[in-house]
Order: structure tokens, then sequence, then C-alpha cells
């Protein structure tokens, strides 16, 4: 009922495997591609029947967060729109559409925080101390193993 693409954010690998996948998944069923960062619309260029495909941005963890941004391109059919809208509200997700431009809407407004916080100096955006001495100590979370918890069962 629904592809899709979560591969490491490079354009020609992405287009590729669009590509063979489009060949293979019977139309009508829609095609997404995760992308946080590259042009819907370029990578539509690489999909057989353009019409089923747009993008999907997942946020991290997602079997935790339930905000997926919806990424039409102007080929999109309005179907195609709606029927990914169903299938991510009956899996208990949160999607909103958003238009396709560099890092879409959150990772726009995140980007924007990080830059004032490096710019301005202003204690208020400086880490917490517990914080910092688990990152300095190594303790990096699911990277690490260990972070705030230990191990997968989350003990402390």
């Amino acid at each position: 009922q629904l592809a899709v693409e979560a591969i490491s954010e490079e354009l020609r690998a992405k287009r590729r495997l669009l590509a063979a996948l489009s060949a293979v998944v019977a139309p009508p069923a829609p095609i997404g591609t995760n992308t946080s960062s590259l042009s819907v619309r370029a990578l539509a260029r690489s999909v057989r029947g353009p019409e089923r495909f747009l993008g999907m941005h997942f946020f991290n963890p997602p079997t935790r967060l339930q905000l997926v941004e919806l990424v039409p391109v102007p080929v999109t059919s309005g179907q195609t729109l709606r029927r990914v809208k169903e299938l991510l509200e009956a899996c208990g997700k949160h999607p909103v559409t958003v238009r396709d431009s560099p890092g879409f809407i959150v990772n726009r407004l995140l980007l924007l925080m990080i830059a004032e916080a490096a710019g301005l100096g202003n204690p208020a955006f400086q880490a917490a101390r517990g914080l910092s001495r688990r990152v300095a100590a190594g303790k990096l979370g699911r990277k690490s193993g260990e972070g705030f918890f230990r191990g997968e069962a989350g003990e402390r």
C-alpha cells in the first residue's frame, strides 16, 4: 500500500533507489522519500508515475515521535496525499503538509535556534551541567549504551 525510501541523504543514491523502487511498486501505491534536506522535486524526477510520489520526513525516534512532514510536489496527486495521510493517521502519526523548501519547517526552525544559541553567548542557551558532564564522559545515549539510562531496558 505504501513504499518509503529511507537511505542516507545522498541525492544520487536516493535517485537510483527511487527509480528501481518505482519500477517494482505497482501503481497507484504511493512512494515516499524520508528526506530532511534534499529537494523532493528533484527526487520526483527519478520516479515512474511521479503523481504518486511525495516527501515523508519522519522525526527520530519514529517509534516515539508522531510528527511527519508531508512534502508534496506540484505533480503529486490529491489522492496520493489523502491516502498517505490516512495511512499515517491509522499508525498513530500526526502528518502535516509543508512546502518543498530547504529543511522544510522543523529543521529550518531548529537551525535558527542553533544559530542564535551559538551566536549570542547568552547563558540561557548553555547546555545543562549534567548533560555536559555526560557528554565529556562519553555517555552519549544509544550511541554509547549509556547516558541518562543504561542499556535497552532503561535502567538508571
